[in-house]
């Protein structure tokens, strides 16, 4: 059973950052065929003209919306915001939190603002995070997802596989190879398709079908390797949540960490979680 129309919470800010947030989730909404839930976050007991105006921005962020997304907004009080994000997620049944980066004159792809990184050190839902100024209100063109070898990343597999059959695109699985002393060429990573294949998925149907794919980037450092990458207007990134992380919690460990500064497109961290694979009990 998967959750395509539960609906996507946006954490909606009145700034660049809040309007990229909406850009995204209309995207992922639209490609999904869910609502969206627009979201301001209030401390408590606001004032009369703190709620109007507040009140006020929800409609401007309604008006972002693309026509054919279904969105209500609604303001909620609670502090910290990241925790009052993720209760208000947890409470509507919502697939998925989006939020935007914090401006930066360093870094104008992605960086992430001090809600995003309390939700991706901890959220119980899924967490996508926008680039500063992105405005593809889609639909999603392709997922890639980054395979950590080290870890395996079944849960993020599993996730990435289920949201790309939903969306009807192409899942990518890209691995890093990255070292001083890099050996191989590019193509699928054995260890990439075999745990797909653990998994009890017909890889090499998907494969043959253009629903799946496998590459390998190498380069010196992750920036180099991230470099030789091309990417599709419309696509998003899918990262797995670090081994360490509570079950059914979203965790950036070190290689996620990595990659967040690196990659154009919008991210999306799946939660961690413990499958039980063929032939292992």
């Amino acid at each position: 059973m998967t959750d395509t129309n539960h609906p996507i919470l946006v954490g909606y800010l009145a700034n660049e950052q809040g309007r990229s947030a909406v850009a995204l989730g209309s995207a992922l909404a639209r490609s999904l065929g869910a609502p969206l839930e627009i979201v301001m976050v209030t401390g408590r007991y606001p004032t009369p003209i703190v709620e109007r105006q507040m009140s006020t921005w929800l409609g401007d962020a309604l008006a972002l919306v693309p026509t054919g997304v279904t969105a209500q907004a609604r303001l909620v009080e609670g502090r910290p915001s990241a925790k009052a994000l993720a209760d208000t997620a947890q409470d509507l049944g919502c697939q998925l939190i989006v939020v935007g980066s914090a401006e930066s004159s360093l870094l104008t792809r992605m960086l992430a603002g001090s809600v995003s990184q309390a939700l991706l050190a901890g959220s119980p839902v899924p967490v996508a995070v926008a680039p500063l100024r992105f405005s593809d209100s889609g639909p999603v063109s392709r997922i890639t997802c980054m395979y950590d070898p080290q870890h395996g990343d079944f849960q993020l597999f599993r996730y990435a596989l289920e949201r790309a059959i939903e969306m009807g695109v192409e899942l990518r699985v890209v691995t890093l190879d990255v070292g001083d002393d890099i050996k191989g060429s590019p193509g699928a990573h054995p260890d990439a398709a075999n745990s797909l294949r653990r998994l009890g998925i017909d890889v090499d149907g998907l494969v043959r079908g253009g629903h799946l794919s496998f590459l390998k980037a190498t380069g010196q450092n992750t920036p180099r390797a991230i470099a030789e990458l091309t990417w599709r207007e419309g696509e998003v990134t899918m990262i797995g949540s670090t081994r360490e992380a509570a079950d059914g919690r979203v965790s950036a460990g070190p290689f996620a960490t990595k990659l967040i500064s690196y990659i154009p497109t919008p991210i999306v961290m799946a939660t961690a979680g413990q499958l039980v694979l063929p032939g292992t009990r």
